[in-house]
Parts: structure tokens; sequence; C-alpha cells
């Protein structure tokens, strides 16, 4: 599904796939690059990967093919409509104390 936006013009002795879960694994972990597991490529590859893929807008992309996938399967409009509210609470005189 998603395997098209990863080119495979860079012969790396990882495949793509590794690097994607590698990334995947910092993301959900939110270890330090350094601190990625052994069962990994190296994380200088890693972060390399990840580095050129974002230049690129690959993970925009990617998302985005995401969430449209989700909400077909959902049966929902494969745009969202939302809207983002902002508000400020300001402390009230009593609560300054």
């Amino acid at each position: 599904m998603i395997k098209h936006h990863f080119d495979s013009g860079n012969k790396s002795k990882y495949n793509k796939k590794e690097g994607v879960n590698a990334v995947v694994y910092i993301i959900k972990s939110g270890c330090q690059w350094r601190m990625l597991p052994k069962d990994f490529p190296p994380y200088s590859t890693v972060h390399s990967f990840y580095r050129r893929c974002r230049i690129k807008g690959v993970w925009e992309k990617v998302m985005h093919e995401l969430v449209k996938t989700s909400r077909i399967k959902y049966e929902r409009s494969e745009n969202p409509s939302y809207s983002i509210i902002h508000k400020v609470l300001k402390p009230q005189e009593s609560q300054k104390k």
C-alpha cells in the first residue's frame, strides 16, 4: 500500500522495510537514535533514511494515504473535514492568590 512511496534507487544492504520499522519503533518508543536496538540497521543508516524521506515529503504522503485508507475502511469521506478551536482560558480573580 505505501511501498511505492519509498523509492528503491539507493541500493543499501538494508531494505526499506527495515528502515520504516526502525523509524516507527523510534516514534512509538521515544528512544534516542543512538539507542536503537541491534535488531535494526545502524542508527546512522536509519536516521539518514528518515531524513531523506522527510526532505522528499514521503512521510506526509504516507500519512495522507493511511488516513485516506482508514477513512474508506470506516465508510467515511476520503478527505476529512475538521476545524480547530483554540481558546485561551484566563484564571479568575479568586484563583490568582
